[in-house]
Protein backbone atom coordinates (compact mmCIF):
# COMPACT_ATOMS: atom_id res chain seq x y z
CA UNK A 1 0.00 0.00 0.00
CA UNK A 2 3.02 2.06 0.81
CA UNK A 3 4.50 1.94 -2.31
CA UNK A 4 1.49 2.57 -4.36
CA UNK A 5 0.58 5.67 -2.40
CA UNK A 6 4.12 7.30 -3.02
CA UNK A 7 3.79 6.63 -6.50
CA UNK A 8 0.75 8.73 -6.74
CA UNK A 9 -2.42 6.36 -6.57
CA UNK A 10 -5.62 6.90 -4.22
CA UNK A 11 -5.31 3.81 -2.24
CA UNK A 12 -7.39 2.74 0.98
CA UNK A 13 -8.93 -0.44 2.80
CA UNK A 14 -12.17 -2.42 2.80
CA UNK A 15 -12.89 -3.57 6.76
CA UNK A 16 -15.77 -5.99 5.32
CA UNK A 17 -17.47 -7.47 6.65
CA UNK A 18 -17.24 -5.95 10.32
CA UNK A 19 -17.96 -9.08 12.38
CA UNK A 20 -19.32 -8.33 15.86
CA UNK A 21 -17.42 -9.44 18.89
CA UNK A 22 -14.47 -10.04 16.37
CA UNK A 23 -13.87 -7.09 14.62
CA UNK A 24 -15.46 -4.18 16.09
CA UNK A 25 -13.59 -3.48 19.10
CA UNK A 26 -12.18 -0.02 19.43
CA UNK A 27 -8.60 -1.31 19.83
CA UNK A 28 -9.16 -2.82 16.60
CA UNK A 29 -10.89 -0.49 14.43
CA UNK A 30 -8.08 2.24 15.61
CA UNK A 31 -5.60 0.06 14.75
CA UNK A 32 -6.68 -0.39 11.28
CA UNK A 33 -7.30 3.07 10.66
CA UNK A 34 -3.89 4.00 11.98
CA UNK A 35 -2.01 1.46 10.01
CA UNK A 36 -3.79 2.43 7.17
CA UNK A 37 -3.07 6.07 7.39
CA UNK A 38 0.74 5.32 8.22
CA UNK A 39 1.26 3.72 4.73
CA UNK A 40 -0.24 5.82 2.75
CA UNK A 41 -4.21 4.72 2.70
CA UNK A 42 -6.54 7.82 2.27
CA UNK A 43 -9.60 6.06 2.76
CA UNK A 44 -11.23 3.40 4.84
CA UNK A 45 -14.62 1.65 3.94
CA UNK A 46 -16.62 -0.84 6.53
CA UNK A 47 -19.83 -2.93 5.92
CA UNK A 48 -21.71 -4.78 8.31
CA UNK A 49 -21.84 -8.52 8.27
CA UNK A 50 -25.02 -9.85 6.16
CA UNK A 51 -25.98 -13.74 6.26
CA UNK A 52 -28.23 -15.38 3.99
CA UNK A 53 -29.29 -18.84 2.49
CA UNK A 54 -26.14 -21.04 1.84
CA UNK A 55 -23.70 -17.66 3.41
CA UNK A 56 -25.59 -18.11 6.38
CA UNK A 57 -25.32 -22.35 6.96
CA UNK A 58 -21.69 -21.57 6.04
CA UNK A 59 -20.73 -19.11 8.45
CA UNK A 60 -22.16 -21.04 11.20
CA UNK A 61 -20.22 -24.04 10.52
CA UNK A 62 -17.77 -22.26 10.58
CA UNK A 63 -18.28 -20.78 13.57
CA UNK A 64 -19.06 -23.98 15.14
CA UNK A 65 -15.65 -25.50 13.88
CA UNK A 66 -13.49 -22.64 14.84
CA UNK A 67 -15.52 -20.52 17.50
CA UNK A 68 -18.03 -22.20 18.76
CA UNK A 69 -17.94 -19.87 22.00
CA UNK A 70 -19.27 -17.18 19.61
CA UNK A 71 -22.27 -19.28 17.88
CA UNK A 72 -24.88 -17.74 20.45
CA UNK A 73 -23.68 -14.51 19.83
CA UNK A 74 -24.62 -14.54 16.22
CA UNK A 75 -27.26 -16.68 16.21
CA UNK A 76 -30.25 -13.95 17.75
CA UNK A 77 -29.12 -11.45 15.68
CA UNK A 78 -28.80 -13.49 12.49
CA UNK A 79 -31.95 -15.61 12.81
CA UNK A 80 -33.17 -18.22 10.22
CA UNK A 81 -34.63 -15.91 6.94
CA UNK A 82 -32.55 -12.87 7.79
CA UNK A 83 -30.35 -10.74 5.69
CA UNK A 84 -28.56 -9.01 7.85
CA UNK A 85 -28.38 -8.92 11.64
CA UNK A 86 -31.39 -7.48 13.36
CA UNK A 87 -30.53 -4.12 15.07
CA UNK A 88 -30.65 -3.04 18.47
CA UNK A 89 -29.56 0.02 19.62
CA UNK A 90 -28.44 2.78 17.72
CA UNK A 91 -27.46 1.78 13.67
CA UNK A 92 -25.05 4.26 12.85
CA UNK A 93 -22.93 4.01 16.35
CA UNK A 94 -20.32 2.42 14.20
CA UNK A 95 -20.33 4.43 11.40
CA UNK A 96 -19.47 7.39 13.53
CA UNK A 97 -16.99 5.40 15.68
CA UNK A 98 -15.17 4.68 12.51
CA UNK A 99 -15.54 8.09 10.70
CA UNK A 100 -14.22 9.77 14.08
CA UNK A 101 -11.17 7.44 13.70
CA UNK A 102 -10.69 8.31 10.67
CA UNK A 103 -10.27 11.98 11.26
CA UNK A 104 -8.53 11.34 14.54
CA UNK A 105 -5.33 10.34 11.28
CA UNK A 106 -6.77 12.67 8.51
CA UNK A 107 -8.07 10.21 6.36
CA UNK A 108 -11.66 10.12 5.21
CA UNK A 109 -14.42 7.25 5.64
CA UNK A 110 -15.25 6.61 2.23
CA UNK A 111 -13.78 6.49 -0.94
CA UNK A 112 -12.74 9.87 -2.64
CA UNK A 113 -13.96 10.79 -5.43
CA UNK A 114 -11.52 12.06 -7.94
CA UNK A 115 -11.99 14.85 -9.74
CA UNK A 116 -9.48 15.12 -12.95
CA UNK A 117 -8.57 18.65 -13.33
CA UNK A 118 -9.75 20.21 -16.67
CA UNK A 119 -13.08 17.30 -16.82
CA UNK A 120 -15.50 19.19 -18.28
CA UNK A 121 -18.08 17.50 -15.73
CA UNK A 122 -16.00 18.72 -13.13
CA UNK A 123 -18.25 21.56 -11.38
CA UNK A 124 -20.88 18.56 -11.49
CA UNK A 125 -18.55 16.52 -9.58
CA UNK A 126 -18.09 18.57 -6.80
CA UNK A 127 -21.74 19.39 -6.44
CA UNK A 128 -22.40 15.47 -6.06
CA UNK A 129 -19.53 15.25 -4.00
CA UNK A 130 -20.69 17.87 -1.36
CA UNK A 131 -24.33 16.25 -1.49
CA UNK A 132 -23.68 12.74 -1.29
CA UNK A 133 -20.81 14.14 2.18
CA UNK A 134 -23.62 15.70 3.79
CA UNK A 135 -25.92 13.19 3.17
CA UNK A 136 -23.62 10.96 5.07
CA UNK A 137 -23.09 12.83 7.72
CA UNK A 138 -27.15 13.62 8.32
CA UNK A 139 -27.73 10.26 7.78
CA UNK A 140 -25.23 9.01 10.73
CA UNK A 141 -26.43 11.73 12.93
CA UNK A 142 -29.94 10.90 12.61
CA UNK A 143 -30.69 14.53 10.82
CA UNK A 144 -32.60 14.80 7.33
CA UNK A 145 -32.12 17.06 4.44
CA UNK A 146 -35.65 16.78 3.14
CA UNK A 147 -36.53 18.40 -0.88
CA UNK A 148 -36.54 22.37 -1.10
CA UNK A 149 -38.94 24.02 1.16
CA UNK A 150 -41.74 25.60 -0.20
CA UNK A 151 -40.52 29.06 -0.05
CA UNK A 152 -38.12 27.09 -2.97
CA UNK A 153 -35.15 28.79 -0.69
CA UNK A 154 -33.13 25.07 -0.16
CA UNK A 155 -33.89 22.25 1.78
CA UNK A 156 -35.52 22.17 5.38
CA UNK A 157 -33.47 20.37 8.07
CA UNK A 158 -35.32 18.01 10.23
CA UNK A 159 -35.13 15.94 13.16
CA UNK A 160 -35.90 12.47 12.49
CA UNK A 161 -37.69 10.00 14.83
Amino acid sequence: MEQIAKAGILTGISMMPILPSLCNTDENLEATIRCTANHGGKFVLVGGLTLADQQRDYFFSALRDGFPDLLPLYERPYSTGSYGAVRSGDPHALGRRIREVCRQYGISDRTPRPIIPGDKRALNKRIVESGSSRHRRTNATGWSWTTPSASGCGPIGRRRG
